[in-house]
């Protein structure tokens, strides 16, 4: 099977009717798909492993999440993205990523190389998400890093793009201690109220028990319901 290279023209022979191919001519990378053929552009990463906490605590910082995070899960990998002649944002060509598009990275475009992932031992995501109407494309190949975080015996994947940083994924409910302490003086009023209202009809030290365990419950469960309001990662 023969297709002509977009980039510069020049005819390919190719063995399967989906793979990468880089033109013998220009040395583009090239995707093959069933009925058509596009110029495969990547950036080159910047962001290191070692920093990856850092890049997670600066984005969390922004919504006041202040608790210590553990990465359980790192792994390197390719997501595909379209980007539609004349626009400068990329819309993603895999369901796996958690958002439909992103703006274009402002550093230089580099030819992507799948042979060099692989040999890096680094996941190449398939395309199983069309764009949207348009056949003047041309298909990115983004590196990032997927992440799995522990937080509270709980887990949550989050993606952190290598070319510069940014953070998508799923919000962690949560609340910061500065939030939940304000909540404190109305409970203590609250069980000092109670306990002057039926000192007179019942011993205290029943009181205090019975009142310590309401306040306790009523804490917890305030608590809860205001972290999963107030923390939000918004991309």
């Amino acid at each position: 099977m023969k297709l002509n290279c977009p980039q510069c023209g020049d005819e390919n022979q190719i063995a399967v009717p989906e793979a990468f191919l880089t033109c013998r001519s220009c040395s583009s990378s090239l995707y093959i798909d069933i009925d058509k053929i596009a110029v495969v552009r990547t950036y080159a990463p910047t962001v290191k492993p070692e920093n990856l906490s850092l890049y997670l605590k600066k984005d969390f910082h922004k919504v006041g999440f202040d608790e210590e995070i553990k990465i359980t899960h790192t792994i390197p990998i390719y997501l595909p993205f379209h980007q539609i002649k004349g626009q400068n944002r990329l819309s993603r060509a895999s369901s796996h990523f958690p958002i439909e598009n992103i703006p274009m990275p402002s550093t230089q475009k580099i030819i992507f190389n799948p042979v060099s992932a692989e040999e890096k031992r680094i996941e190449i995501f398939d395309i199983d998400t069309q764009p949207p109407g348009s056949e003047e494309e041309t298909l990115y190949y983004l590196p990032f890093f997927q992440i799995k975080i522990n937080f509270r015996g709980k887990a949550y994947d989050f993606f952190v793009n290598a070319v510069n940083g940014e953070v998508f994924g799923t919000p962690i409910p949560y609340t910061s201690t500065k939030e939940t302490v304000k909540l404190f003086p109305l409970f203590l009023l609250t069980f000092i109220l109670l306990i002057l209202a039926n000192i007179m009809f019942w011993t205290v030290a029943v009181v205090s028990a019975l009142v310590l365990v309401i306040l306790a419950s009523s804490y917890y469960l305030s608590v809860r319901w205001i972290g999963k309001k107030l923390y939000k990662i918004k991309k």
